[in-house]
């Protein structure tokens, strides 16, 4: 019976486990989740801009289904976006820590000119040289990808006029964030809202041209179905074992 209940913890430990996301992470002074928003195109939060693609269509807009954005589907509402605190400002410089699961990334609107070139991805931040891309310029809303990252994870913006955007502030316009990124209601559920053009290259900042949704990934790693299954034959086992057990000594009291 013991040796049964520990093998069924193990498989809700390995079922937990593999739902656990990553995390945002900074040094930068101040930074943090900033609740309390509108979306009224005052300029404050820093993506609350006018969107020079029409009124009310920035990200918050489209986040929480007013204005003009056209986003459709389960949108998350007014949740916190992440910057410094006190004064409503970008995080010029944040990456992510993974739990070693898959994340699930799914590409939910484009309202950008280069919106048929614009490629996002991934890349490891002690190696930001190489690129892995998730979405590119053919995909488009509705597409859906499932990545494996690396312990420590930045996000880029790559556009066709060779500018590359980082999360880490590395990149193209190394001294502007184009990154908004906005906490979800799931389980380390992230959204992020992408500007495709430098601050002084007539940047509107409305953080739309590309919006992507991305979350741990429920279905465990290759790793996790071998020792589930093995955990499973184990339990097998043990189960043939005590009913053998019960069928001889009901022979025998027989």
């Amino acid at each position: 019976m013991r040796l049964t209940t520990t093998i069924l913890f193990g498989l809700a430990l390995l079922f937990s486990s593999a739902a656990s996301g990553s995390l945002i992470t900074s040094s930068t002074p101040g930074a943090g989740w900033m609740s309390g928003w509108v979306a009224n195109e005052n300029g404050i939060p820093y993506w609350d801009h006018t969107s020079d693609d029409g009124a009310q269509k920035n990200v918050g807009f489209c986040l929480t289904g007013t204005g003009n954005c056209g986003m459709t589907g389960t949108l998350p509402g007014d949740i916190p976006s992440w910057g410094i605190v006190s004064t409503w400002g970008f995080d010029p410089s944040f990456y992510f820590t993974s739990s070693g699961a898959s994340e699930a990334a799914s590409l939910r609107i484009e309202i950008a000119g280069l919106a048929g070139s614009n490629e996002f991805g991934w890349y490891d931040t002690t190696d930001p040289g190489v690129l892995h891309p998730i979405f590119t310029g053919p995909d488009s809303a509705g597409a859906a990808a499932t990545f494996l990252p690396s312990a420590s994870f930045g996000l880029y913006l790559a556009t066709a006029n060779g500018n590359t955007f980082r999360t880490t502030g590395t990149g193209s316009d190394p001294r502007n964030q184009h990154f908004a990124v906005f906490e979800g209601t799931g389980t380390e559920e992230y959204w992020l809202g992408m500007e495709d053009t430098p601050f002084n290259s007539g940047s509107d900042r409305d953080y739309n041209d590309m919006i992507v949704r991305m979350q741990a990934s429920a279905v465990p790693e290759p790793a996790t179905f071998l020792t589930m299954g093995t955990l499973l034959l184990l339990a097998g086992n043990v189960i043939r074992i005590r009913n053998r057990r019960r069928s001889r000594r009901s022979t025998t009291s027989v």
